[in-house]
């Protein structure tokens, strides 16, 4: 590699990266193991791209510290395999925007969570506990973070013990308000049914799904492209430690320019990301579902829009917790413990 101006960013395999921890939320240093070029310094690590990662060989004066927005993932090593998001210091970055704040969002939490039994033969998904608190808590804690302050929740069976617990959302800050499904309708079903309480766009979260990353920065990207849908995609990092996901075959094809070609729960042949629970709608695409119909956005919708190109990817290799399994579960604890 051809040595360039100093402060001029770099773009380095994952492999190439040895970390180097300052303690949490401060600045991440690294070395590059066989520095070409760049005088075996320390490098900052700025930003995040696909599966490369940008540095700047500017370095900064010493005792110099700043928070950053990402922690290390590491092997035992002390190799770098990817960065967690640190959501407390994105959301205090982005929640006074009040153009992508006033974003609706909308969570699907009407499952049955059969996979949870017999925990949830007495309480809905959302509300089993996590650390002392329901998972729903902390979803909605996230979106708070974030200035997304208000939430439709879609419930069906036993939601009233989740209107009772949460209220209108005065406890969280929140506005919140529900609908509900007298029989189960489906992911789509359930949008359907919450028609004439939805926006013209809002972002979508999976009611068993806890995603820590930028809600900003995917709300900025809607915007930008302008299409009628927009999905979280994680592109999975390999040797990662997250051992669950590793084990998830992918069901989503990316192609360059960041447009969904293929959305498959089988035959995961040639696809290259998964899907992580978190989608931005235009309220367009409710045309397509007929009223009181059960309705599954990913085996009827999503190919509707990929075949007229109007789904876009948001990749991130920020893991997800799927609470709804009881690995799953212990896997969130241990996060959020």
């Amino acid at each position: 590699m051809a040595p360039s101006s100093p402060g001029a960013p770099h773009i380095f395999e994952l492999a190439q990266l040895l970390l180097v921890p300052c303690g949490p939320g401060r600045i991440l240093w690294a070395w590059l193991e066989s520095p070409p070029a760049l005088e075996d310094r320390p490098h900052y690590l700025i930003a995040q791209s696909g599966g490369k990662f940008i540095l700047t060989n500017q370095v900064l004066p010493r005792g110099r510290v700043r928070r950053s927005a990402w922690w290390p993932c590491s092997n035992s090593d002390s190799r770098l395999l990817s960065l967690r998001m640190n959501t407390d210091f994105l959301a205090a970055r982005n929640s006074n925007s009040n153009e992508l704040t006033d974003f609706q969002a909308v969570i699907l939490a009407g499952g049955r969570g059969t996979r949870m039994l017999p925990i949830t033969a007495a309480i809905p998904k959302p509300m089993i506990p996590v650390n002392g608190k329901p998972f729903l808590h902390y979803q909605l804690e996230l979106l708070a973070r974030f200035g997304l302050r208000r939430a439709l929740l879609l419930v069906a069976y036993l939601g009233e013990q989740i209107e009772a617990y949460f209220g209108k959302g005065a406890g969280l800050g929140m506005d919140l308000t529900y609908s509900h499904e007298q029989e189960p309708l489906g992911t789509g079903g359930a949008l359907k049914n919450a028609a004439v309480q939805l926006d013209p766009h809002f972002v979508v979260l999976n009611g068993d799904t806890y995603l820590p990353i930028d809600y900003c920065a995917l709300l900025q990207s809607f915007r930008a492209k302008n299409n009628s849908a927009m999905i979280v995609a994680y592109r999975p990092v390999a040797k990662a430690s997250e051992d669950l996901l590793s084990r998830l075959p992918k069901n989503l094809a990316v192609s360059v320019d960041g447009r969904v070609t293929a959305y498959r729960k089988r035959e995961p042949e040639g696809l290259t990301h998964i899907d992580a629970g978190v989608l931005v709608l235009r309220k367009e695409i409710l045309d397509m579902i007929s009223p009181r119909r059960k309705c599954s956005l990913e085996e009827e919708i999503f190919p509707q829009l990929i075949a007229q190109h109007r789904m876009e990817a948001w990749a991130t290799t920020e893991a997800f917790y799927d609470m709804g399994t009881p690995a799953g579960l212990d896997a969130l604890s241990a996060r959020l413990g």
